[in-house]
């Protein structure tokens, strides 16, 4: 992470939404993931400004990520190893109105690290297995992120249609494939994705609130990825909320994804709020052949269950959730059987803090 971009980003929202008439905001939220051998953990920070039709806000992140690695049974050449990463982030988004009906939206972030365990958890069984090796470089990933669209108001109020154009590009761990008496082969490390997204929301009725989502992405030496996402909020009683979503995904060849989600709070004089969540996912795994060595995810199926408690004040808010997560793996194809370890059930805690405030 750059610091002269943190600071450049912070003073234009400032210099452009600075002024007598702009409110601000801060929050401040932390949300950690814990398994036996995996402990995740996200903090993040930022302010948004807003005034009359425009709106900017600044968030900075930093992750940290433990692994500890465990070699498969019949793999004699890794050892076990602890291993630690951070992963720093920068995001920044924009909005202004014009002429009531017409909203330009735009954002662009950066961030430097591992995005996730199982990324961490392959690169260090290539740093054991090819360290030292012509061709081995040790890996950092980072990369940044651009977006720009619009929405419109059909009815203000109540209905928009919105369209996000995004561009990233992403350096990743590699893979290597070993060749006698040749430097190593190096797999692609830098991709580049383009992804257009289209959003509807309605509210139907006092009580109904619905939304549809739709994108696509193209990402380097990947076929089109599809993915659609329907919610609805329903209150069926005064201080009642029923919230359901469910999407899906598609990536030819193999790719399948889906998952839904149902959350039910309740609240007492718009100050106190509880509310449970439960969340299914399930995919048919990333596997193309399983003759052939890969470290290709199989099938997933995950299941997440949390409680939630909110304080709502005039000025200040807290939020608290906590639950377990459990995921569930078919089994590692037996050309994949060095990253059984990596591809195995495990039951997670996953608990979320924040804090948002009025300045």
């Amino acid at each position: 992470m750059r610091t002269p971009v943190i600071i450049a980003a912070l003073g234009l929202a400032a210099k452009v939404f600075g002024s007598s008439d702009t409110g601000a905001k801060f929050h401040l939220a932390a949300e950690g993931l814990f398994a036996s051998d995996v402990q995740v953990s996200d903090t993040t920070a930022g302010a948004l400004w807003s005034g009359p039709g425009r709106e900017a806000a600044v968030t900075l992140g930093w992750s940290r990520l433990a692994v500890d690695y465990s070699p498969a049974p019949a793999d004699l050449i890794t050892r076990a190893a602890a291993r630690t990463e951070t992963r720093r982030a920068a995001q920044f988004d924009a909005r202004r109105d014009f002429g009531g009906r017409w909203t330009a939206l735009a954002g662009g972030g950066l961030y430097r690290g591992f995005g996730d365990h199982r990324s961490m958890w392959i690169d260090e069984y290539d740093r054991q297995l090819f360290a030292g090796a012509p061709g081995y470089a040790p890996a950092a990933p980072h990369g940044w992120h651009a977006a720009a669209g619009a929405r419109w108001a059909w009815r203000p109020g109540s209905t928009f249609f919105q369209a996000m154009l995004t561009r990233r590009a992403d350096t990743v761990a590699p893979g290597y494939e070993p060749r006698i008496g040749q430097p190593l082969l190096r797999g692609r490390e830098r991709l580049h994705t383009s992804s257009a997204n289209l959003s509807f929301e309605h509210i139907a009725t006092p009580l109904v609130r619905l939304r549809l989502d739709g994108s696509a992405a193209d990402t380097t030496g990947r076929a089109r990825r599809h993915t659609i996402i329907g919610s609805a909020n329903w209150t069926p009683a005064e201080q009642w909320v029923l919230r359901a979503t469910a999407g899906a995904t598609r990536e030819a060849p193999t790719l399948r994804a889906a998952w839904l989600q149902l959350a039910l709070d309740r609240d007492w004089a718009n100050r106190w709020f509880a509310g449970l969540l439960v969340r299914g996912y399930r995919d048919r795994g990333e596997v193309l052949d399983p003759l052939v060595p890969s470290s290709a995810a199989p099938a997933l199926h995950t299941l997440h269950a949390a409680a939630s408690l909110r304080w709502q004040g005039a000025r200040h808010a807290w939020r608290l959730e906590a639950g377990p997560y459990r995921t569930a793996y078919a089994p590692v194809p037996p050309a994949a059987w060095q990253f059984a370890r990596l591809y195995r059930d495990r039951t997670w805690l996953r608990v979320q803090a924040a804090f948002h405030g009025e300045f």
